[in-house]
């Protein structure tokens, strides 16, 4: 019991076996093990295979009474081993599935120890090991927590011999490597390929491994770049040279750029450039022509790619590259100004257009504006300069207002009055759609006056019956008959026949004429008004119209 307990204490230092159920998986786990032939036999001197269930009792009946005793009832795991642990001794449903499995683990352990000693006579290859690793904790999970760890750290410590040694036989394979191209892109991929067994290599072995490689790779280069500088040499100083010497560079690019570390490539690099420098200089005048002569900004660029990239920043170079910068600027300022005139042809054609539509529109309508007002506004009303024309809609035809009033709406822009949302809107926009006119306002709202109808609606739901702006409003309400009127219909609780109520507000908005006469009388504001309000709006007065208007 005292070894069984220190095995447990041992194995699991942080469990509470006061805690844990019988059955559960760490509870097996501790019981098949313990009966296992590794920590059963010192024990019984036999392995528990060959117990008989008599012998068993016998054995459970000394032990029983252990917990009783002094020296023992204070193991931190007694109870666990008075309970469950002996179990199997008594209980022969227990006793039979315990044999069971603690064969299986005696058979896992033999696995275990094959698996230890070939790792330990190091005749495992690298990819096993690998294997070995990622099962340990899978295939040997029963076996106690020591024989786990004990078997990761033989193959982590096996792991770095194997891949140091297969490191190396490796490396000196290519350190064989013939001189090509080829052999070259290989070693300079070698801890790519090998990036696994290179990762898990010791230092010391990476160090000797890219000695072996960098110095293969430097003395292929040597023998291949030598060749390449007679290459070099023999190319002429003429423009057609010059073309070999872009392919040239675009070949020593593709198969030299991984190792611009090495001097012996660097120095390539540098003669290249100055090869070509060299040509630049001895041609500038038929690269100057060419840039005199090109059209186009795809011209310049094709010249400054060719020519002008992958050389010294020499005098030569220089003054070319500002040539093709002030060719560059003077392409793109001809470029704006033939898309300015092409911008202004269309937008001209898109005016006719359009015009010519609303004008065909209006020659087929005989309709009036029997229910929407134009108010043409010529001047900015900051200024205290208004000069606005309105037109009621008794006299004036749509026609008539676009041919006086529509010909420029930035010089003469024209407010759209939105009775229901009280408010007026300024039109920036207009054009003929089907049967309708259709106008884009300040506020993005669309309008659409029908042709056919004469009826103006806004985003073609709400018809409007009469347009109206927030000045002509104000100025409507500081009339005395108007103010009469506004009390007379608030006091009606009932709806007054000819009167408009704001959908939101609730205030008035419109009313016939017919309304006014009855409580203005002759002198309404509608015919000839000769009320108080002559006191302080003088009739035919800008003011005059827009209270009018209202």
């Amino acid at each position: 019991m005292e070894e069984w307990n220190a095995i447990i204490e041992k194995e699991f230092p942080d469990l509470n076996t006061s805690r844990v159920r019988s059955g559960s998986q760490i509870s097996n786990r501790i019981l098949y093990n313990l009966y296992s032939d590794k920590y059963f036999v010192p024990f019984a001197n036999r392995s528990f295979g060959k117990f008989n269930l008599t012998l068993g009792t016998s054995k459970w009946k000394k032990l029983r009474n252990c917990r009783s005793k002094k020296k023992y009832e204070s193991l931190e795991h007694i109870g666990w081993l008075h309970h469950f642990g002996l179990e199997p001794l008594w209980n022969q449903r227990v006793t039979e599935r315990v044999k069971t499995k603690s064969a299986d683990l005696n058979k896992l352990r033999i696995e275990y120890s094959d698996l230890v000693h070939k790792l330990k006579l190091g005749s495992a290859s690298f990819d096993d090991i690998i294997k070995y690793e990622s099962s340990a904790k899978t295939k040997f999970g029963m076996l106690m927590p020591s024989e786990i760890e004990y078997l990761l750290n033989l193959i982590i410590e096996q792991k770095t011999i194997v891949a140091d040694r297969t490191l190396l036989s490796k490396a000196n394979e290519y350190a064989l490597k013939d001189v090509s191209a080829t052999s070259l892109q290989q070693l300079y991929n070698f801890r790519t390929s090998y990036s696994m067994i290179y990762n898990r290599s010791s230092n010391m072995t990476k160090e000797n491994v890219n000695k072996i490689i960098n110095e293969r790779i430097g003395s292929i280069l040597t023998s291949i770049i030598t060749q390449e500088r007679i290459v070099l040499k023999q190319i002429g100083m003429d423009e057609g040279s010059f073309d070999k010497t872009a392919s040239f560079y675009n070949d020593f690019q593709k198969s030299y750029s991984n190792f611009l570390n090495y001097p012996i490539v660097k120095e390539l690099q540098k003669e290249i450039i100055n090869r070509r420098t060299a040509i630049v200089s001895n041609i500038h005048p038929y690269i100057s022509n060419r840039i005199n002569q090109s059209t186009t900004l795809n011209e310049l660029d094709k010249i400054e790619l060719h020519y002008l990239k992958h050389v010294n920043q020499d005098n030569t170079i220089i003054s070319l590259k500002k040539q093709l910068e002030s060719k560059e600027a003077s392409i793109k300022e001809e470029e704006r100004k033939i898309a300015l005139s092409l911008k202004k042809e269309e937008e001209e054609k898109n005016r006719i257009r359009k015009n010519n539509a609303v004008k065909r529109l209006l020659a087929n309508s005989q309709k009036t504006i029997s229910q929407i007002d134009f108010m043409a506004i010529k001047n900015d009303l900051r200024n205290n300069t208004n000069k606005i024309a309105y037109y009621s809609d008794r006299d004036i035809d749509v026609n008539r207002v676009f041919q006086e009033y529509l010909k420029n709406l930035k010089l003469n822009p024209i407010y759209i009055g939105d009775k229901l949302r009280d408010n007026s809107l300024k039109i920036i926009e207009y054009e003929a759609v089907n049967n309708n006119i259709k106008f884009r306002t300040s506020q993005g709202i669309d309008c659409y006056w029908d042709s056919t109808s004469g009826v103006v609606t806004f985003n073609k739901k709400n018809v409007v019956d009469k347009v109206v702006n927030s000045t002509a409003w104000s100025i409507a309400q500081r009339c005395t008959s108007v103010k009469k009127i506004l009390e007379e219909v608030k006091s009606f609780k009932f709806k007054v026949v000819g009167v408009k109520l704001h959908e939101e507000l609730g205030i008035p908005i419109s009313w016939d004429t017919r309304l006014v006469e009855e409580i203005c009388g002759q002198n309404a504001i509608y015919s000839d008004c000769r009320t108080p309000c002559n006191t302080w709006l003088r009739k035919g007065s800008d003011n005059f119209f827009l209270a009018v208007g209202k």
